[in-house]
């Protein structure tokens, strides 16, 4: 077929086929097959390889019958496991076969030669002993016939017993002399130790036995020698009539009696005496007079011619002493203290002497009734009383001085009525009350502005943005020290308490330093939020903030502080203080309170549904600030009804606030401030107003003094007051010392 005839049979069959058209529906399923016949499966070879390899599953049948075939790798060998428990014990197995007979050994040693029989003799002949050496026998004749006497005396050379015997006499007496062991006697017949005869009796009770006998009545062996008085209950020693339980009779020179609790010793000339006497206590009398020479008491105390001892040593009388006691020569020492009457190294009763060193007196001593008239004489009470009261003459206690003293040191205060500088005298500020209607002093103006200020430890502090911490000692008049930390910690609230300062800011920022305020402050960052109010109280710090934030830690400030919302997460926490066993946290909606721990669940004071700025506790009373005024309760319990109390000429936002010395201070925004004496629910008086345009953020006060601080504009403002020091004008040049 030539080309074009192709082309046009290509043309013909695309114009016959046409264009392939869309898809068609899905057609109607079709009937149900008959059931296929059941699959079976079979293990068929396990085939371990090396390790390593890679494991491996074959069929080895059909697709209906399926033969799997498994080729699995050997695993890495594992570690050697700990050693098993022992087996018990198997069964012991059957005795062996006796084994052959070892060859013998070599013949020992001749022994020694025994003893034996010696050899000889004859018949008749026995063996008998020549001397005490062992084995020395030998044989001899039999003796021929012995007489009697022979044979007696042959046999009173050896032992009898059980020869079968019989002696005839024994001692030369015959055996009738003697009772046998079975035999028994009537008293006929017996006799008496000295040979009488004794009558017969019918009851062994009449005779003392050698042992084991018991007797009524009394006896008297050999005269005086022992004497029992039955009829007294009395032994008498040496006496056949005992006056005491027991005399012990030596002669007429010596006599012992014993009585129930006293011993008598008599000597002709007098008696002597050792007595019990109450409970624990014996006691030693002699015979002149009875006289109570020596008393022991169970306590441990002896007395001399004292029954009742009240010391170790209780001596009624004078005391000799020859030799020394603990060291001492007594009688040397007391003819050295009869030498003193002229000695003079002493103080004598009468003369004029010179006492050196210091001599403490238990009581007060009593001078001459004549007034002193010497510079260095001693004064009495009435010379002082008079001198006081104006009488007497010369120079007298608050004579007035009309020119200035230049001599008197700068402890000296000049009291013409003058102003007195507590910065100078800071001691002066812990004796003398606070006063507000002094109103305010302004002081160093700041570089920066301080959110916050404290007073703890004797010190002022203050902190705000940039690390800035600045202090002063004492009084917040004069210049402040700075001591900036870490310019990345923004500072707004300061607090003292256990030993320590802690400022808490932006960020989780938390500072701690131990002791003073100077020095280098420790970071302990506490999370991320910022913190507006700390406190410590009831051995724990407690940190509030923004979103509900609550930080605690036990004791110091070091370490790890423990998370926990207090309120709400939508709630800012601006203010914490302790009191009287009780937490307060004020936000800006509500006051939540806690007893005892922080740790534990807080409550919410339903009473109080508005926000408190700041809250302290004082003199038995809760006093926050909020928008429009003050608010207080009294007691400790700061959850339950707040009374709301407006303070005098208080303008814009009342902040901060603060307690001391029996009066309560707040500061607002608008540079206004108030005071109140004792119950906040008194008559609030408005404070000598510093200035209408400075903004109040914060106060504190201590050791009788107040600080606030202020801003306005770029201006920063630190405003103080001092305690009133009255002015004192006894005359025209007078003087007071501060102590």
């Amino acid at each position: 077929m030539s080309e074009n005839a192709t082309k046009s049979y290509v043309q013909y069959a695309v114009s016959r086929a046409g264009l392939k058209g869309e898809q068609g529906e899905r057609g109607m399923t079709g009937a149900a097959g008959p059931a296929g016949a059941a699959a079976a499966v079979a293990v068929g070879t396990v085939t371990t390889l090396s390790a390593g390899a890679s494991a491996a599953v074959s069929n080895s049948g059909t697709s209906s019958a399926a033969v799997l075939n498994f080729a699995i790798p050997q695993g890495a060998k594992g570690e050697t496991g700990d050693t098993g428990l022992q087996g018990p014990q198997g069964t012991p197995g059957e005795t062996g076969p006796m084994g052959e007979q070892g060859i013998q050994g070599p013949a020992g040693a001749d022994g020694t030669d025994g003893v034996g029989i010696p050899p000889g003799g004859s018949a008749g002949q026995y063996l008998t002993k020549s001397d005490g050496t062992d084995y020395n026998v030998g044989w001899a004749d039999l003796p021929g016939d012995m007489t009697a006497s022979e044979i007696l005396a042959a046999v009173k050379t050896v032992d009898g017993s059980g020869s079968g015997l019989d002696a005839d006499t024994l001692d030369g007496n015959e055996a009738a002399a003697f009772a046998a062991a079975s035999h028994t006697h009537t008293a006929a017949g017996i006799t008496d130790f000295s040979g009488a005869a004794v009558s017969a009796v019918s009851a062994e009770d009449e005779y003392l036995k050698n042992t084991g006998d018991s007797a009524n009545g009394s006896y008297t062996f050999d005269g005086e020698t022992l004497c029992v008085d039955a009829a007294n209950h009395r032994i008498g020693i040496g006496t056949a009539s005992p006056s005491k339980a027991l005399v012990v009779y030596g002669s007429t020179t010596y006599e012992t009696q014993l009585t129930g609790n006293a011993v008598s010793f008599t000597r002709t000339g007098g008696d002597s005496y050792i007595e019990q006497i109450g409970t624990g206590k014996l006691r030693f009398r002699m015979s002149s007079g009875l006289t109570d020479t020596v008393t022991l008491s169970g306590d441990g105390k002896v007395g001399i011619r004292n029954i009742a001892p009240a010391e170790a040593l209780d001596v009624d009388g004078n005391i000799a002493v020859s030799g020394t006691v603990d060291g001492r020569d007594i009688a040397a020492d007391g003819a050295a203290l009869d030498g003193k009457a002229s000695d003079s190294g002493v103080v004598h009763n009468t003369g004029n002497e010179t006492v050196s060193g210091v001599k403490t007196f238990s009581s007060f001593p009593v001078t001459p009734s004549a007034a002193p008239t010497n510079d260095y004489d001693a004064a009495n009470k009435k010379y002082v009383d008079d001198q006081v009261a104006g009488a007497g003459s010369g120079f007298e206690i608050g004579d007035i001085f009309t020119t200035m003293r230049t001599d008197l040191g700068s402890e000296w205060l000049l009291c013409n009525g003058g102003e007195i500088n507590l910065s100078t005298y800071p001691s002066l500020a812990s004796v003398c009350g606070p006063d507000p209607s002094a109103g305010m002093t302004q002081g160093t103006t700041p570089a920066v502005y301080y959110y916050g200020i404290a007073y703890g430890n004797g010190y002022f502090v203050r902190v705000g943005y940039s690390g800035k911490i600045s202090y002063k000692a004492a009084t917040p008049d004069g210049t402040w020290t700075e001591n900036n930390q870490s310019s990345s910690a923004n500072f707004i609230s300061v607090a003292y308490g256990n030993g320590y300062w802690v400022a808490t800011g932006d960020g989780g920022t938390l500072y701690y330093k131990a002791g003073d305020p100077n020095g280098t402050w420790t970071s302990n960052t506490q999370g991320y939020r910022r913190f507006y109010g700390v406190a410590y109280g009831n051995g724990y710090w407690v940190a509030v903030g923004e979103y509900g934030t609550m930080y605690y830690k036990s004791s110091t400030p070091n370490g790890t502080w423990t998370s926990k919302t207090v309120g709400s997460s939508l709630q800012t926490n601006l203010s914490v203080a302790y009191g009287d066993g009780y937490w307060a946290i004020s936000n800006d909606q509500y006051l939540w309170t806690i007893s005892g721990a922080p740790s534990g669940t807080w409550s919410s004071a339903t009473s109080v549904n508005y926000g408190m700025r700041s809250i302290i506790y004082g003199n038995g009373y809760w006093v926050g600030t909020y928008s429009g005024g003050v608010s207080y309760r009294a007691g400790a319990n700061p959850n339950g009804a707040w009374t709301i109390k407006t303070a005098a000429s208080l303008n814009g936002t009342v902040w901060g606030v603060a307690y001391n010395s029996g009066y309560y201070y707040v500061v607002s925004s608008y540079g206004t401030w108030s005071y109140v004496a004792g119950n906040p629910g008194n008559t609030w008086v408005a404070g000598t107003n510093p200035g209408s345009s400075i903004t109040f953020g914060a106060i504190c006060a201590g050791n009788n003094c107040i600080a606030a601080m202020g801003y306005y504009n770029t201006t920063y403002y630190c405003f103080y007051m001092l305690p009133k020091l009255p002015a004192i004008s006894i005359g025209a040049y007078s003087y007071i010392k501060a102590l």
